[in-house]
């Protein structure tokens, strides 16, 4: 197992821009600076990175995925699409943006996903586009008319979007949806909310809840059929290192080794809440994100060791945004010491090794 190199290295991709008097945007950022310059280390040795560039106006970072080691796209509002061909080393705007509707104007794009460099899909409200040209043009895809909150895709040619009681299903890379309710017993399954979607063994799987009960369904070849939770009336996230090992968050930390059959609750100092992003990297090995920062452990959940405040004195470079839970899209581990944060501030976070 591989563990952790002590440290965090945060980078920040930050509008040159003014907020809009009417929306409560952070402070203003420092003026653009080289790519590269280095703000003053404050605690933990966590320093913050400035990436300069000429973004137009950029009031969220909602979602980011890194697709290979070069190439990545950012989404966020009001309908922005960045992208980037270096690893991350530097940003710009997006060849081309999805056609403006009534729906779309001003609003944020809140999720992506992306097969590979060149084919993708943004989520925007009730709408949905795709590109099959790394972002030079956009086109909608008519089968999204309701809001999903989340889509994801599980190989290059399955893929799943969800929304409180809506599920999209995609077995074609995306040519064509089909709505994918029904479960092992062929009937429509009914479910109010979302709280997260991931998978199991590589299976898809939503976790969400019907009323107050939450429930935590699988994509098996015959339908969606439900996996065992513990006692409880509300979980925020889960995570599948394969399909028998998996954790679950509520405010407290479950681990399953058996495929979800059981349970066992684990002492945690995590502090998870809504908005909370579960990623697993090995038995003991994980990172979360949630409204109160981002932690990683490497005692299998039982010590976390936390992301210092990047700059308390400058909003915009703070990943501690209490009022900014992370969104499905706005969590990647591309591995151990590679790890992005977007949580719907105006900043990009790439979280590395020293």
């Amino acid at each position: 197992m591989r563990h952790l190199v002590p440290g965090l290295v945060a980078l920040c991709l930050v509008a040159a821009c003014e907020p809009k008097a009417a929306v409560q945007a952070p402070a203003p950022a420092p003026s653009p600076t080289p790519a590269g310059l280095k703000y003053t280390p404050v605690s933990f040795g966590v320093k913050a990175q400035v990436a300069s560039g000429a973004f137009g106006t950029v009031e969220t970072v909602t979602g980011v995925q890194m697709v290979d080691a070069t190439t990545g796209y950012a989404v966020g509002g009001p309908r922005v699409v960045l992208k980037t061909t270096d690893g991350g080393q530097s940003w710009a705007q997006s060849a081309g943006k999805p056609e403006e509707t009534n729906l779309t104007r001003n609003a944020a794009f809140t999720d992506l996903a992306f097969i590979d460099a060149l084919h993708g899909f943004i989520l925007a409200g009730s709408e949905c586009f795709r590109t099959a040209d790394g972002g030079t043009t956009w086109t909608r895809v008519p089968e999204f008319t309701l809001g999903h909150q989340a889509v994801q895709f599980f190989g290059p040619t399955d893929g799943v979007a969800v929304g409180p009681g809506s599920i999209l299903r995609t077995t074609d890379g995306g040519l064509t949806w089909q709505d994918d309710r029904k479960d092992a017993a062929g009937q429509v399954m009914e479910f109010d909310t979302i709280s997260d979607l991931g998978s199991v063994g590589g299976r898809p799987t939503f976790l969400g809840a019907k009323g107050k009960a939450p429930i935590l369904m699988t994509r098996r070849a015959d339908g969606w059929q439900p996996l065992k939770l513990p006692k409880g009336d509300k979980f925020f996230a889960f995570g599948f290192r394969d399909d028998q090992n998996g954790w679950l968050a509520n405010t407290i930390l479950y681990k399953t080794f058996d495929g979800a059959d059981t349970w066992i609750d684990t002492v945690t100092d995590a502090g998870f809440g809504a908005g909370t992003q579960i990623r697993l990297l090995g038995d003991a090995e994980a990172w979360v994100a949630s409204a109160t920062g981002v932690a990683m452990t490497i005692t299998g959940g039982v010590r976390w060791t936390k992301a210092a405040p990047i700059d308390p004195e400058n909003p915009p470079h703070s990943v501690y945004q209490t009022s900014h839970p992370v969104g499905h899209g706005g969590f990647q581990v591309v591995g151990p010491n590679n790890v992005w944060l977007a949580n719907g501030t105006r900043a990009l976070y790439h979280f590395t090794g020293n």
